[in-house]
Order: structure tokens, then sequence, then C-alpha cells
């Protein structure tokens, strides 16, 4: 009898474990469910004047790499994108990203000055166009380096008049000191004293806490830009050394701190659902650059050194790890986002989407990336157009130069190709490529 009741109670204990693992289960397949069903936030920080030569994940483009330990571990558990081309410039290779268009589209081609040059209002930006394809689903901020307006196009307001919600950082190229600088949010100018890195992070931290549903925050790092100053010992591993090129590095290292602390302060619910990007604007400077890269080669130039840029891709719904090789232009970043964003979209003016990359391998197919650069201060010979397809590219100089360059074999450009005979039609075909994109 007594082993009927135990057996009894046995049986009665099972089916309560039972029971209470079933509702445990639902209950974790439901939160998982409503983190699935969720549209996913956008986290795009772009890394200013950072070319290949300094990022890891580049051994054949520089000696001395920054510290990285974060953008590193996002590369680990994403993907890095080794074949990423922008412009030679600021203002030109956010003008893509914003627009999804090349340059000579939206009249970005050069810096900016205070009366010409700047985004035209009839620009039908990123944010804008989540808003309108999303039936407003998405809140929006873009944080730090904006550099796309003039006094024609708004000034200070361009970013709203733009389709931002909520700007805080500065208009132009550089500030003249990271620790002294003058701070615009929503067209209203104020100082600041906070080192800019540290003073973005904490307005991003702090506009993500208030945030009630889906976002998409364009975080634009001034780190690595001139003036290369030491950045705050807190956010470095190491004294800083007297070189310009140390400071650079350190200013990198300074910035990959900062995006740590911005992550970590992310409710991990919203982190399991945020999708993350980074990105260079344009290669490394005359005055940082590394081997192979030289004054001729380097940011401002259409070779290598001034358009090529590193790429992370982690987060939410990136599958894949490892590196990818596939070619992209900074264009594509418009359609991609809004491909994320769940607009239906996977092309738009000169943009493809490269989302399906994230799960699945050689899904995206781009038969040629674009360059331009009409600059002012640059003189003619580094002025003028690019075209690469999946081996070689072709430069035109606006002072008639041309170059060829087999990137397979030739990865840094050291041998022209563009005056030997037996390139002639490879050459060719792509000077005819080159023009029909123009027009």
């Amino acid at each position: 009898m007594l082993s009927k009741k135990v057996n009894f109670t046995f049986c009665l204990l099972s089916i309560f474990l039972i029971i209470s693992s079933c509702k445990k289960n639902e209950t974790i397949d439901s939160s998982t469910s409503t983190i699935e069903n969720t549209p996913p936030n956008i986290l795009l920080i772009i890394g200013d004047d950072i070319g290949i030569d300094p990022f890891n994940g580049f051994a054949n483009f520089g000696v001395q790499k920054a510290k990285t330990p974060t953008l590193d571990r996002l590369a680990k558990e994403g993907l890095l994108f080794t074949q990423v081309y922008a412009n030679p410039l600021c203002s030109p290779s956010r003008a893509t990203i914003l627009s999804g268009q090349y340059g000579f589209r939206t009249g970005v081609v050069r810096l900016p000055t205070p009366t010409s040059g700047g985004i035209k209002l009839t620009t039908t930006s990123i944010q804008q166009f989540i808003e309108q394809n999303t039936s407003n689903k998405y809140t929006d901020a873009v944080i730090g380096k904006w550099h796309l307006s003039d006094n024609t196009n708004g000034g200070s307001s361009n970013p709203n008049k733009m389709g931002v919600d909520y700007f805080a950082g500065f208009m132009g190229g550089e500030v003249t000191d990271y620790y002294k600088w003058q701070k615009v949010i929503n067209g209203q100018t104020t100082s600041s004293t906070n080192y800019t890195t540290t003073d973005f992070t904490d307005e991003s931290i702090n506009w993500i806490k208030q945030q009630t549903k889906p976002w998409f925050l364009w975080l634009a790092h001034n780190a690595a830009h001139f003036p290369y100053q030491a950045p705050p010992s807190n956010l470095i591993s190491s004294p800083v050394g007297n070189t310009n090129l140390s400071k650079y590095l350190a200013s990198i290292e300074a910035m990959d701190s900062e995006i740590n602390r911005l992550l970590q302060n992310i409710p991990k619910t919203q982190l399991d659902n945020t999708i993350i990007i980074f990105l260079g604007d344009n290669g490394t400077p005359e005055a940082v650059a590394q081997s192979p890269f030289t004054k001729d080669t380097s940011k401002g130039s259409l070779f290598e050194g001034g358009i090529r840029v590193p790429m992370i891709v982690s987060g939410k719904g990136v599958n894949r790890k490892g590196v990818d090789a596939s070619l992209i232009n900074t264009t594509d970043l418009f359609a991609t986002i809004a491909d994320i964003a769940g607009t239906n979209t996977t092309s738009y003016q000169d943009s493809k989407s490269f989302k399906a990359l994230f799960t699945t391998a050689n899904s995206f197919n781009r038969d040629f990336t674009y360059g331009e650069i009409d600059h002012s201060m640059n003189p003619d010979t580094k002025n003028g157009n690019t075209i690469r397809d999946k081996q070689y590219k072709y430069i035109k100089t606006k002072s008639g130069a041309e170059y060829l360059f087999d990137l397979t074999k030739d990865e840094s450009e050291q041998k022209n190709l563009a005056q030997d005979s037996q390139f002639k039609t490879i050459k060719d075909n792509l000077a005819l490529k080159l023009i029909a994109v123009q027009k």
C-alpha cells in the first residue's frame, strides 16, 4: 500500500514538472517569437578617415594597426566585408549613403562650401524613405558629423530638413579641437568641452533610452579625422606617442572603447534585436597613410588608398560569419538599410541591397562599383572617375591620365596596364561602361 502511495505521489510530481516545463518553454518561445517579429533596430556607425591600412583584417596594407577589440569581436561574430568602395572624401561618401545615388546625381562630388555643394533638399534621404515606406514605423537620429549642409539648404537645420528626427553633432568637416567645439542640436548651436567621441556616445545612449519603437541611429564619429590629438587616457590601453600616426591610431582605439560602452548600455533585449553596421567613409589621409599607400594614392585619390574602406556587419539577422569579398558600393547602404527596415525594397537609384549576404554566400552580385571626385582643392591629376569590375579597375583623371589595374594580381596598384596593348580591349570596355554610368 505504501508503495502504491509513493508511486502515485511520484506520478503527480512528474506531471507537475512536465506542466511547469511546458509553461516555461512556452514563455521562452513567446518571448523569442516577440523578438523575431519586432522590426530590428539599426545602428550605423561611420568612422572618419579610416581606410584599410590601419584596420585589422587587411594584412597586406599597413604595418601599425589600431587596437579595436570591440570591432574585432563584431567582425568575428558577423561579417567583415573587404571589397567596399566609397568616394575619396567625407561629404561625397556620406551623400551616397544618405541618398543611394552617385554624386553626379546629387551634386555632392566635393566638400561643400558655405554657399554651395551641400545635399539638395529635393533629395529623398534614407530616413524619409523608411518613414514613407513603413508607415512611420521607425524613429531615427543622426549623432556626430554631418558635413552635407551649406547656407542654401538650411544650414544648421539641414539634417532636420532632410527628415532626420533628432540631430546632435557638428555641421562641418572637422572640429578644430576634439575638446572644444561648437555643438548643434536640432539647429541650435552651443559650445561643448566634452571629448567628441565621448559626447556622441553619451548622446547615443541617452537617445536610445528614450525610444519606444524601432530605431535607426546613424552615429557618425569624427574620429580619427584631423586634428590628431591624444584621447583621454581612460579610453586607450597605453600612452600615446608624439607622432600623428600614434595619435590617429589612438583615436581609433578610443572610438572602439566608446562603441563598446554604447553596446553595453543598450538593454540586452534591444541589443539582441539590433543590426550593427560599421564602415569608414574614405581612405586614410596622406599624413598618416601607411605603405603601400602614398600621398598620391591615399585620401583624396581614386586609388585603393583613397576609396576602399573596411565594413563590418553584425548582430540581428547576420547568420553568416567570416570574410566576404563581394563588391559593394557605399550607395548600397541605402537599399540595404531600407530592406532591413522592412520597406520591401531591394534596389533604389544606384543602390542595391546586400542584405541577402547576411544569411547566404554569393547571393549579391554587383557587376561594377563606381567612384568620383571633382574637388577644388585637388589638382586635376587627382580629380576624375573610376570604375571596377570583379577583376579590373579603370581610372580616368580630369587631366586625361588613364590607369588600369588587375586587382586580383596587383591589389596595391603598382603596375599600370593602361598603355599595354594586351589590355586595350579591357580598358576600352571599362571606359565605355564609365561613360554609360554617368548618363
